[in-house]
């Protein structure tokens, strides 16, 4: 799972890196992702792949029925049970 997650990541970076280089061919100045960014070394991944970027993390606030609420009405299946055990463990 560690391996798929690391392969899915580096994936995610690159698609970023590119999609940024063409919303920014096109007059994009700015761009907003949600995400949830647990460490360094996930911030680090982001400005690698938009280089020169001015970042700003915000984190959100919400209790953990809130956050179980909007993740039933945006996941399915196993990834709804994988988002909501995790949720859990960065809540606590």
């Amino acid at each position: 799972m560690l391996l798929y997650k690391r392969k899915g990541q580096a994936l995610a970076m690159k698609n970023l890196a590119a999609v940024w280089i063409n919303f920014q061919g096109a007059g994009a100045e700015r761009l907003i992702l949600a995400d949830v960014v647990e460490s360094r070394d996930d911030l680090e991944r982001y400005r690698a792949a938009v280089p020169g970027a001015k970042m700003l993390v915000v984190g959100l606030q919400a209790s953990l029925s809130a956050l179980e609420r909007r993740l039933a009405q945006r996941e399915a299946g196993t990834g709804l049970d994988r988002h909501l055990r995790r949720t859990v463990e960065l809540v606590a």
